[in-house]
Protein backbone atom coordinates (compact mmCIF):
# COMPACT_ATOMS: atom_id res chain seq x y z
CA UNK A 1 0.00 0.00 0.00
CA UNK A 2 1.82 3.57 -0.87
CA UNK A 3 0.66 6.69 0.73
CA UNK A 4 2.14 10.24 -0.81
CA UNK A 5 3.08 12.98 2.13
CA UNK A 6 5.02 15.90 1.56
CA UNK A 7 6.20 14.73 -1.86
CA UNK A 8 7.71 11.62 -0.73
CA UNK A 9 6.22 7.69 -1.08
CA UNK A 10 5.53 5.88 1.59
CA UNK A 11 5.16 1.90 1.06
CA UNK A 12 3.59 -0.76 3.78
CA UNK A 13 3.40 -4.09 3.36
CA UNK A 14 0.06 -5.59 4.39
CA UNK A 15 0.86 -9.46 4.64
CA UNK A 16 4.27 -11.39 4.94
CA UNK A 17 5.23 -11.37 1.50
CA UNK A 18 4.55 -8.07 0.82
CA UNK A 19 7.00 -6.90 3.70
CA UNK A 20 9.90 -9.56 2.36
CA UNK A 21 9.78 -7.68 -1.28
CA UNK A 22 9.59 -4.36 0.27
CA UNK A 23 12.96 -5.11 1.90
CA UNK A 24 14.24 -6.83 -0.88
CA UNK A 25 13.71 -4.52 -3.31
CA UNK A 26 13.90 -0.95 -1.54
CA UNK A 27 17.12 1.10 -1.45
CA UNK A 28 18.70 -0.18 1.56
CA UNK A 29 19.38 4.12 2.04
CA UNK A 30 15.66 4.72 3.10
CA UNK A 31 14.18 4.38 6.14
CA UNK A 32 12.55 1.22 7.50
CA UNK A 33 9.90 1.57 10.42
CA UNK A 34 8.77 -1.41 12.43
CA UNK A 35 6.88 -1.50 15.66
CA UNK A 36 9.55 -3.26 17.70
CA UNK A 37 8.26 -6.06 19.45
CA UNK A 38 5.18 -6.27 18.14
CA UNK A 39 3.81 -7.75 14.61
CA UNK A 40 3.31 -4.94 12.24
CA UNK A 41 4.16 -4.26 8.50
CA UNK A 42 7.26 -3.30 7.12
CA UNK A 43 7.14 0.56 6.59
CA UNK A 44 9.73 2.11 3.85
CA UNK A 45 10.08 6.34 3.64
CA UNK A 46 11.59 6.54 0.05
CA UNK A 47 13.76 9.35 1.31
CA UNK A 48 17.58 9.20 3.02
CA UNK A 49 16.94 11.79 5.28
CA UNK A 50 12.97 12.50 5.63
CA UNK A 51 12.03 15.56 7.80
CA UNK A 52 10.54 14.63 11.66
CA UNK A 53 6.88 15.45 10.05
CA UNK A 54 7.25 12.95 7.45
CA UNK A 55 8.70 10.17 10.14
CA UNK A 56 5.51 11.01 12.64
CA UNK A 57 3.41 10.64 9.95
CA UNK A 58 5.19 7.35 8.67
CA UNK A 59 4.97 6.12 12.34
CA UNK A 60 1.65 6.47 13.03
CA UNK A 61 0.59 4.93 9.16
CA UNK A 62 2.78 1.84 10.45
CA UNK A 63 1.08 1.95 14.41
CA UNK A 64 -2.66 2.13 12.77
CA UNK A 65 -2.27 -0.92 10.95
CA UNK A 66 -1.74 -2.84 14.33
CA UNK A 67 -3.79 -3.90 17.29
CA UNK A 68 -1.46 -1.38 19.16
CA UNK A 69 -2.72 1.48 17.62
CA UNK A 70 -3.78 2.82 20.68
CA UNK A 71 -0.77 2.79 22.52
CA UNK A 72 0.58 5.66 24.11
CA UNK A 73 4.28 4.75 23.93
CA UNK A 74 6.21 3.92 21.34
CA UNK A 75 9.79 2.49 22.03
CA UNK A 76 12.69 4.12 20.81
CA UNK A 77 16.04 2.67 19.67
CA UNK A 78 17.29 0.24 22.59
CA UNK A 79 20.64 -1.40 22.91
CA UNK A 80 23.23 -3.17 26.14
CA UNK A 81 23.79 0.55 27.35
CA UNK A 82 21.42 3.27 25.57
CA UNK A 83 17.98 3.46 25.12
CA UNK A 84 17.29 6.56 21.82
CA UNK A 85 14.42 8.32 21.27
CA UNK A 86 13.53 11.42 20.06
CA UNK A 87 11.62 12.72 23.12
CA UNK A 88 7.67 12.25 22.67
CA UNK A 89 7.68 10.26 25.81
CA UNK A 90 8.55 10.96 28.99
CA UNK A 91 8.61 7.13 29.96
CA UNK A 92 11.42 6.40 32.32
CA UNK A 93 12.91 3.37 30.79
CA UNK A 94 15.78 0.61 31.93
CA UNK A 95 19.07 1.40 30.80
CA UNK A 96 22.18 3.02 31.96
CA UNK A 97 22.19 6.12 29.63
CA UNK A 98 19.19 7.97 27.42
CA UNK A 99 19.58 10.29 25.03
CA UNK A 100 16.87 12.34 22.93
CA UNK A 101 17.51 12.76 19.43
CA UNK A 102 14.76 14.37 17.63
CA UNK A 103 14.50 13.73 13.84
CA UNK A 104 15.39 16.17 11.34
CA UNK A 105 17.88 17.66 8.86
CA UNK A 106 20.93 15.38 9.91
CA UNK A 107 21.43 11.57 9.71
CA UNK A 108 21.30 9.46 12.52
CA UNK A 109 17.81 8.97 15.19
CA UNK A 110 19.71 5.76 15.94
CA UNK A 111 16.63 3.88 13.94
CA UNK A 112 18.81 3.27 10.65
CA UNK A 113 20.86 0.05 10.68
CA UNK A 114 23.90 1.36 10.06
CA UNK A 115 23.41 3.99 13.21
CA UNK A 116 22.37 1.03 15.45
CA UNK A 117 25.81 -1.08 14.19
CA UNK A 118 28.10 1.78 15.04
CA UNK A 119 26.54 1.63 18.42
CA UNK A 120 26.48 -1.65 19.08
CA UNK A 121 30.56 -1.88 17.83
CA UNK A 122 31.45 0.85 20.53
CA UNK A 123 29.60 -0.98 23.03
CA UNK A 124 31.56 -4.15 22.04
CA UNK A 125 34.98 -2.09 22.53
CA UNK A 126 34.32 -0.08 25.30
CA UNK A 127 34.53 -3.86 27.15
CA UNK A 128 37.73 -4.58 25.96
CA UNK A 129 39.74 -0.99 27.44
CA UNK A 130 39.11 2.61 27.43
CA UNK A 131 40.03 5.07 25.00
CA UNK A 132 41.08 8.70 25.56
CA UNK A 133 41.51 10.38 22.14
CA UNK A 134 38.18 9.61 20.09
CA UNK A 135 36.92 11.15 17.07
CA UNK A 136 33.63 10.84 15.46
CA UNK A 137 34.52 11.09 11.83
CA UNK A 138 30.49 12.52 9.87
CA UNK A 139 28.89 13.00 13.31
CA UNK A 140 25.40 13.93 11.44
CA UNK A 141 23.14 14.85 14.21
CA UNK A 142 25.59 13.69 16.32
CA UNK A 143 24.38 10.64 18.49
CA UNK A 144 27.53 9.15 17.97
CA UNK A 145 29.64 11.53 19.27
CA UNK A 146 27.02 11.11 22.87
CA UNK A 147 27.66 8.31 22.91
CA UNK A 148 31.30 8.17 23.34
CA UNK A 149 31.37 11.04 25.42
CA UNK A 150 28.79 9.39 27.98
CA UNK A 151 30.54 6.08 27.75
CA UNK A 152 34.39 7.44 28.32
CA UNK A 153 33.84 10.28 29.82
CA UNK A 154 36.60 12.19 27.48
CA UNK A 155 36.45 14.98 24.98
CA UNK A 156 35.06 14.05 21.81
CA UNK A 157 36.21 15.25 18.29
CA UNK A 158 33.10 15.88 16.25
CA UNK A 159 33.91 16.24 12.15
CA UNK A 160 31.15 17.04 9.19
CA UNK A 161 31.47 18.37 5.76
CA UNK A 162 27.72 19.55 5.80
CA UNK A 163 27.77 23.25 6.87
CA UNK A 164 24.05 23.18 7.31
CA UNK A 165 24.19 20.69 10.30
CA UNK A 166 26.18 22.64 12.88
CA UNK A 167 22.99 24.35 14.42
CA UNK A 168 21.28 21.11 14.51
CA UNK A 169 24.59 19.37 16.19
CA UNK A 170 25.11 22.23 18.84
CA UNK A 171 20.62 21.89 19.40
CA UNK A 172 21.22 18.14 20.22
CA UNK A 173 23.92 18.60 22.33
CA UNK A 174 22.11 20.82 24.73
CA UNK A 175 19.01 18.73 25.01
CA UNK A 176 20.96 15.99 26.13
CA UNK A 177 23.18 18.28 28.32
CA UNK A 178 26.31 17.28 27.20
CA UNK A 179 29.73 19.19 27.07
CA UNK A 180 33.43 18.10 26.26
CA UNK A 181 32.24 17.57 22.44
CA UNK A 182 34.23 19.99 20.12
CA UNK A 183 32.20 20.10 16.21
CA UNK A 184 34.60 20.83 13.34
CA UNK A 185 32.91 22.10 9.94
CA UNK A 186 35.46 20.46 7.52
CA UNK A 187 36.43 18.09 5.26
CA UNK A 188 38.72 15.04 5.92
CA UNK A 189 40.82 15.14 9.59
CA UNK A 190 43.67 18.53 7.68
CA UNK A 191 41.88 21.59 9.40
CA UNK A 192 43.74 23.63 11.06
CA UNK A 193 42.51 22.46 14.52
CA UNK A 194 42.59 18.45 14.29
CA UNK A 195 46.24 18.12 12.31
CA UNK A 196 48.24 17.46 14.64
CA UNK A 197 45.88 15.30 16.43
CA UNK A 198 45.74 11.60 16.99
CA UNK A 199 43.04 9.03 17.56
CA UNK A 200 42.98 5.69 19.63
CA UNK A 201 39.08 4.78 17.97
CA UNK A 202 37.64 6.53 15.56
CA UNK A 203 33.63 5.77 14.65
CA UNK A 204 32.95 6.48 10.88
CA UNK A 205 29.52 5.91 9.63
CA UNK A 206 29.93 6.67 5.91
CA UNK A 207 28.89 5.09 2.68
CA UNK A 208 31.49 3.25 0.80
CA UNK A 209 32.37 5.43 -1.81
CA UNK A 210 33.64 8.05 0.98
CA UNK A 211 35.61 5.18 3.04
CA UNK A 212 37.65 4.24 -0.10
CA UNK A 213 39.13 7.60 -0.34
CA UNK A 214 39.91 8.06 3.64
CA UNK A 215 41.16 5.09 4.56
CA UNK A 216 44.95 6.54 4.08
CA UNK A 217 43.79 9.38 6.97
CA UNK A 218 42.34 7.24 8.84
CA UNK A 219 45.76 5.18 9.36
CA UNK A 220 47.55 8.57 9.25
CA UNK A 221 45.22 9.50 12.64
CA UNK A 222 44.70 6.43 14.30
CA UNK A 223 47.70 5.57 16.87
CA UNK A 224 49.75 2.42 16.38
CA UNK A 225 47.18 -0.33 17.54
CA UNK A 226 44.06 1.97 17.76
CA UNK A 227 40.55 0.82 16.58
CA UNK A 228 38.29 1.88 13.94
CA UNK A 229 34.75 1.17 13.41
CA UNK A 230 33.53 1.40 10.25
CA UNK A 231 29.57 1.29 9.08
CA UNK A 232 27.47 2.25 5.89
CA UNK A 233 28.67 -0.87 4.38
CA UNK A 234 26.19 -3.14 2.62
CA UNK A 235 26.51 -6.65 3.24
CA UNK A 236 27.65 -6.87 -0.44
CA UNK A 237 30.31 -4.60 -0.24
CA UNK A 238 31.83 -6.09 3.61
CA UNK A 239 34.95 -7.99 0.89
CA UNK A 240 35.49 -5.02 -1.32
CA UNK A 241 36.14 -2.40 1.76
CA UNK A 242 37.95 -5.66 3.93
CA UNK A 243 40.41 -5.70 0.98
CA UNK A 244 41.01 -2.11 0.66
CA UNK A 245 41.57 -1.89 5.01
CA UNK A 246 43.72 -4.81 4.71
CA UNK A 247 45.89 -3.53 2.29
CA UNK A 248 46.75 -0.58 4.71
CA UNK A 249 47.57 -2.71 7.78
CA UNK A 250 44.43 -2.94 9.32
CA UNK A 251 43.50 -6.55 10.69
CA UNK A 252 39.52 -6.82 10.85
CA UNK A 253 38.86 -7.76 14.78
CA UNK A 254 35.00 -8.31 14.67
CA UNK A 255 31.86 -7.57 12.38
CA UNK A 256 28.17 -7.34 13.29
CA UNK A 257 25.27 -7.37 10.87
CA UNK A 258 22.00 -5.84 11.00
CA UNK A 259 19.12 -5.77 7.89
CA UNK A 260 21.18 -5.19 4.94
CA UNK A 261 24.56 -3.63 6.62
CA UNK A 262 27.26 -4.53 8.91
CA UNK A 263 29.68 -3.32 11.05
CA UNK A 264 33.02 -3.72 11.17
CA UNK A 265 35.95 -3.17 13.76
CA UNK A 266 39.66 -2.84 12.20
CA UNK A 267 42.41 -2.13 14.63
CA UNK A 268 45.92 -0.50 13.11
CA UNK A 269 48.78 -2.66 12.99
CA UNK A 270 52.64 -1.57 12.53
CA UNK A 271 53.64 -0.96 9.13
Amino acid sequence: KEFLYDGITLKLGENKNENTRLVKESNPNYIWIHLESFASGHLIIECENPSAQVISYATKICLNGTKQKNMKHVKGVQTELFFISQGLSKKKQNRKFELTVPANNAFGTGSHASTYLSIICIEYLIKKKNYYSVCDFGTGSGILSFILNKITKQRISSIDNDKNIRKTFLKNLRINHLNNIMFSNQNGFNGFFLRNKSYDLIVSNILLKTQKKLVKQYYKKLKNHGEIIISGILIDQENEIISIFNKFNFKLKKKFYSFKWVGLIFEKKRK
